[in-house]
């Protein structure tokens, strides 16, 4: 563009000394001395407005190349509370692109955030994932910089302490890697050696859940609303979302399942080509449950037409009906132990559930829990690996993971408290609010539902219960919860265990039951909906700063969450 700019000038300022050279007569030495000075103060004026008019184009093309350089992603200075993925970016920006700023925020949520938020979205599942990442740090440095006036929120920040401590004793590790090792044999996973008893995987599933809270395909909770009740639920959000994100490079899922066998000494037993396989059979098993879930449209209907039906073909099973029920599609000897009674959710998902696991072999399925346990606790004794690439597996994040999954609600009801104020849950409920009110809307618009139907579920929608902010109440219960729990182990691991076996102590009891109500980071998905309580279970790590970029619209920050709650809401339809 400048020289064009010179070029031009410079041809105009000839042209013009041309034509005066071949229009002008024959001067003498005194004109021409002077005309000549007139034309050098004519060029010399040229040149310069010339320059000056480059000058003032080069100036406007940097403004407007400023601003395209700022907006890049590579000057964008970001918080320890906001992501820096391409992934997380690659959300925000989608949302970013399609929601209207003029809409209102709350009154008009779906046009707003772009009004899709009933489909199956990956944002949901990432924003699930990034909170969670961001909950279990914020836990992390409270217990680190707060001594905490529960006893629960104590002995958490002991047991955190206890984690931190051992991540470098090397007898530690030892002790530590025997004591998960019964573990795992005592649940009869005996893994990476050939199990020899003859215990079905769907046994171990139940002890896993129901004893130990640790759920994998699936989760089973004791409910106490008028009858006791076990209650399948779909598969945990963040499991999903693992798996996705591992299988995308198969290559990358069997590094890391040698990685995590070897850090247990199994590293001999298992091959590359056997972990491959396991990785094959998971993978597989997790997509036929998948298919089961609630969320399903057509079980959605089920769950309307079917209930009713079993709740009248077993309105009270004892545990002898329910452990011949489960012989019956399994064919083989549960140890569900003896609750008095359990209603049976859905006979539907039952008969699935049997199904499925009759299809795969006991000892492949074997394997494959056995490989998700030493996954999902090979830090619990802070195994000492050389490998840079999974140094994050063994973070102090990973240590209050463990202490989350036993003392969560109580840490995060006293951190809420302290750090966020009610207009914090009022900008979440009026989110949930907004969210609701597109529901009505929904339903009304549903073509395959019934009027009768319909009136139901609004009705179900009007009475719906929201728990996401802790109450006075709910801190003395808390309290009285925690008080079986153990003092301070001389293994982490041991400390872990204790505080499990206090937990499973609080089953039945009202207890127990507001702990189950309020899901923790580190391991329930942050929003599920309660079918038999219709109520909806928010955890209160939901109230922390979201982690979008904060050179979008702030009202982005929760657009992800209003989608997660949507897609718990989609239940009780």
């Amino acid at each position: 563009m400048l020289r064009i700019i010179i070029y031009t000038g410079l041809k105009f300022v000839f042209c013009k000394y041309r034509f005066a050279s071949t229009q002008r007569p024959t001067l003498d030495e005194s004109e021409l001395s002077h005309l000549l000075s007139k034309k050098r103060n004519y060029v010399h004026t040229v040149a310069l407005i010339g320059c000056s008019l480059a000058s003032v184009v080069a100036c406007v093309i940097i403004l407007l190349l400023i601003p395209v350089h700022g907006n890049s992603p590579e000057v964008h200075v970001w918080s320890e509370n906001v992501c820096t993925t391409r992934a997380c970016d690659r959300q925000a920006r989608f949302l970013h692109e399609t929601m209207q700023p003029s809409a209102d925020t709350c009154r008009e949520f779906s046009i707003l955030m772009c009004g899709r938020w009933t489909h199956d979205h990956a944002v949901a599942t990432d924003v699930d994932a990034l909170l969670r990442e961001s909950a279990l740090q914020q836990d992390a440095r409270f217990l680190r910089n707060h001594t905490g006036r529960f006893d629960a929120t104590r002995e958490a920040r002991r047991m955190l302490h206890s984690c931190l401590e051992q991540q470098s004793d090397q007898k530690a590790h030892r002790a530590a890697l025997r004591t998960f090792r019964d573990f795992l044999r005592d649940r009869g996973l005996p893994w990476p050696n050939k199990p020899t008893g003859e215990r079905h995987p769907f046994d171990v599933l139940l002890d896993l859940s129901i004893n130990w809270r640790i759920d994998l395909w699936f989760g089973v909770r004791l409910r106490r609303n008028g009858l006791r009740r076990i209650q399948f639920k779909e598969t945990p959000v963040a499991l999903s979302t693992m798996l996705r994100a591992e299988h995308a490079d198969e290559r990358q899922t069997v590094a890391e399942v040698m990685f995590y066998a070897e850090a247990v000494g199994g590293g001999l037993q298992y091959t590359k080509l056997r972990a491959k396989r396991v990785s094959s059979t998971h993978t597989h098993v997790l997509l036929s449950f998948r298919n089961i879930s609630c969320l399903n449209p057509r079980l959605k209907r089920l769950r309307i037409t079917l209930l009713a039906k079993v709740e009248e073909w077993a309105p009270a099973v004892t545990s002898s009906q329910w452990l011949a029920f489960l012989r019956k599609h399994l064919g083989e000897t549960l140890n569900v132990h003896a609750y008095t009674e359990i209603l049976i959710d859905s006979l539907e998902h039952f008969t699935v559930i049997g199904g499925l696991l009759n299809k795969f072999g006991a000892n492949e399925l074997l394997n494959v829990i056995g490989w998700w346990m030493v996954r999902l606790f090979a830090d619990l004794g802070a195994l000492a690996v050389d490998n840079d690439d999974h140094a994050q597996a063994f973070s102090p994040v990973a240590c209050q993971r463990r202490v989350d999954a036993c003392y969560g609600p109580a840490v995060t009801a006293e951190m809420v408290q302290q750090y966020w104020t009610p207009e914090h849950a009022k900008a979440v409920n009026d989110i949930f609010t907004a969210v609701q009110h597109e529901a009505f809307i929904l339903v009304q618009r549903l073509s395959w539902m019934g009027a009768v139907s319909k009136k139901q579920v609004i009705r179900k929608l009007h009475a719906l219960k929201l728990n996401f902010w802790p109450h006075s109440s709910d801190e003395l219960l808390m309290e009285g919860a925690y008080s079986g729990f153990p003092e301070r182990e001389p293994l982490y691991i041991e400390h872990w265990l204790k505080a499990k076996e206090a937990m499973r102590s609080l089953l039945g009891t009202e207890a127990g039951e507001l702990l189950d109500r309020i899901p923790t980071a580190a391991w329930d998905a942050l929003i599920e909906y309660d079918y038999w309580g219709n109520a909806v279970a928010v955890s209160m790590a939901t109230l922390q700063e979201p982690v979008f970029s904060r050179s979008f619209p702030q009202t982005i920050n929760y657009a992800g969450l209003g989608t997660m709650f949507a897609s718990a809401l989609v239940q009780a339809l």
